[in-house]
């Protein structure tokens, strides 16, 4: 680590990333008026970088110039854990004195004398936090969260009213059909609203659907991309008995589309009622947390957000008929979110350069591998998919790691062993018959999280061909713990599919873990490496010392010049003996970026993440 000057002004960007897209929209909005603040002229001259809430990940902070929360309903402290992630990042903020502001965020409730609120309480007071903008409960935040006179506080609407300029081109205003936005059918009984169950739900989107037909409209029913949405949407479908729904959006950019495509909505979830919004679309809110009645307000169209003591179907479809006749006023839009606007615009101007992060000397580029094939937009990972390869190359990654097993017909496919955890992407039930994997056939008709389709370790090949011309590109190739019997004929096959391929050898290295897989591959008189594996002794009389001076001499006497390990068995012992023997340590298993910079600086050669390539951990650190 060395000097202290930054080459660009750097933004953290706090961000909900999951499969609500709803979500993903705020988090683009915020990203446009961030760039819209700073002006094209300016814009070289500025770096926003994208952190999950979730992740924890606060190492990050000490790097960056300001950090921004790109909004949603995250200052609440009875539902979800956001209030702890917040109040991480805000200590981490204030240590190194990060200014840090708050756009458009939802505030749910107080309560002095839950230990939880008074916590989030205090850490909104920081004096790192510069400024916050509320979209929902502004007295709530202004009378009983702030004290800090010195913080900027002011009433906006959610920045996700903007995605008519973020996402483009204009609604469909010949469409005929009217949205209907589904959600989980414990989403009203989970805020306390219990005579809104499952039964309810179920007569109520019924009764709604044929309402509408009566009335000579078609319906489509939709979900903002979360499963829970998409299981019960589907059960709806059915409970009707006829109808269509729209298939579960593989990104923000298709659930817009979907919204832009109807007349009208009727809508649980909040953003699919912003977004329809932002388009003049007249959509219908069904109530199950104040934030939707606040939105009703900030629009002036507080009646098109129905509470659960109206919430029936035949007031809901004559709130949509009259709302379908009287329109979105664009005028009062275009005033709204201006607000929205100018307050991330106040802050951003204010944000200057400030000298305390430390900046790192080490190209990412050379010392990154992306596990399983790396991960997609923060939502998804170990799938071994093209589409997780496309992006991790995007991501700048020259290394790769891949998982390859037999299926159950004993052909090649990229799959992370015949798991619990690989049947849930599937969406399939885990069975002891399922434990040996499944034939070629039923593998490659399924698809990961529902999206990202399955390949054979040939179509891999065949993918990295024109890429791995460049021999600076590498695949680990993991084969798992394959059956002694069936060991041969599965390295046979991997070879012959390399071979038929043309591949460089060198590009490629096996990730052995066994002495009789050693003895097996080299048998086969293939040039490609051996990254050989390492875990900590099983037996309790050897010690660590004794473990790994037995496997150093090994992988020396095999000419083998790399081990690979996960974090739980790595420690500066080991990194010692390792580098005085001249063996390359690899670890796969890093989640945050604080812990690949300090692997990457205390001499790990290769470390592997799903999500933080190589490209994002040198914009963050030079």
């Amino acid at each position: 680590m060395a000097e202290q000057i930054s080459r660009k002004t750097k933004i953290l960007l706090v961000q909900i990333a999951n499969r609500n897209y709803g979500d993903t929209a705020i988090s683009d909005n915020a990203r446009f008026l961030i760039k819209k603040a700073i002006g094209k002229k300016k814009s070289d001259n500025y770096d926003i970088l994208d952190y999950n809430i979730l992740s924890k990940d606060i190492g990050q902070i000490k790097y960056v110039d300001a950090v921004v929360f790109a909004g949603g309903g995250i200052l609440k402290f009875q539902n979800e854990e956001f209030d702890r992630y917040i109040i991480d990042i805000l200590g981490e903020a204030q240590k190194y004195g990060v200014p840090t502001f708050f756009n458009a965020v939802g505030v749910e409730g107080f309560d002095a004398e839950n230990e939880r609120c008074v916590a989030l309480r205090t850490a909104l007071n920081y004096d790192c936090v510069k400024g916050i903008s509320v979209r929902d409960d502004f007295e709530t935040m202004k009378n009983c969260y702030i004290e800090n006179k010195n913080i900027r506080v002011r009433s906006v609407v959610d920045s996700a009213v903007w995605s008519d300029k973020v996402y483009g081109s204009e609604r469909e205003n010949e469409s005929e059909y009217i949205g209907l936005g589904v959600a989980r059918d414990k989403i009203f009984s989970d805020y306390g609203i219990e005579n809104i169950d499952r039964d309810f739900l179920l007569d109520f989107w019924k009764e709604v659907a044929l309402r509408l037909e009566e009335m000579g409209y078609k319906w489509k029913i939709f979900t903002n991309g979360f499963n829970s949405d998409e299981i019960f949407a589907e059960e709806v479908l059915r409970y009707i008995g006829h109808g269509e729904k729209v298939p579960q959006p593989a990104n923000v950019g298709e659930l817009v589309g979907t919204i832009k495509s109807f007349k009208g909505m009727i809508a649980c979830r909040m953003h699919a009622n912003i977004i329809a919004y932002s388009f003049g679309i007249p959509s219908i809110g069904l109530v199950w947390n104040d934030k939707l009645k606040f939105w009703g307000k900030k629009i002036g169209c507080p009646e098109r957000y129905i509470t659960s003591d109206a919430l029936t179907a035949d007031n809901v479809v004559a709130s949509l008929t009259r709302a379908l006749a009287k329109g979105c006023s664009k005028a009062r839009t275009n005033l709204i979110k201006y607000k929205t606007y100018h307050e991330l615009k106040v802050f951003i101007k204010k944000i200057k350069p400030f000298g305390t992060m430390k900046l790192c000397k080490v190209d990412f580029v050379k010392r990154m591998a992306a596990t399983a094939l790396g991960g997609i937009d923060f939502k998804y990972n170990n799938t071994n998919t093209l589409e997780a390869f496309e992006s991790s190359v995007k991501a700048g990654y020259k290394f790769f790691e891949t998982d390859v097993r037999f299926s159950k017909d004993e052909k090649i496919v990229c799959v992370n062993g015949w798991s619990k955890d690989t049947f849930k992407k599937f969406g399939l039930e885990h069975t002891e018959e399922s434990k040996q994997g499944m034939n070629i056939d039923d593998f490659l008709a399924l698809k990961y999280y529902g999206f990202f389709k399955t390949v054979t370790f040939d179509e891999l090949v065949k993918a990295t061909v024109p890429i791995f011309k460049n021999r600076s590109y590498k695949m680990v190739l993991d084969i798992g713990l394959p059956k002694k019997e069936v060991l041969s004929d599965m390295l046979d096959k991997i070879i012959a599919t390399l071979k038929a391929n043309e591949v460089n050898p060198d590009n490629f290295i096996f990730r052995l873990q066994r002495k009789n897989d050693v003895k097996v591959y080299k048998s086969k008189k293939y040039a490609s490496s051996i990254a050989y594996f390492v875990a900590n002794p099983k037996d309790p009389e050897v010690t660590l010392a004794e473990h790994y001076e037995s496997i150093i001499s090994y992988c020396k006497a095999q000419k083998i010049s790399m081990i690979t390990m996960v974090t739980a068995t790595y420690n500066e012992e080991l990194l010692t003996m390792l580098k005085d023997a001249k063996i390359k340590p690899m670890i796969m298993t890093y989640t945050k970026t604080e812990d690949i910079i300090n692997a990457v600086d205390n001499g790990v050669e290769i470390v592997g993440s799903h999500y933080y390539g190589p490209e994002y951990l040198n914009r963050l650190t030079h």
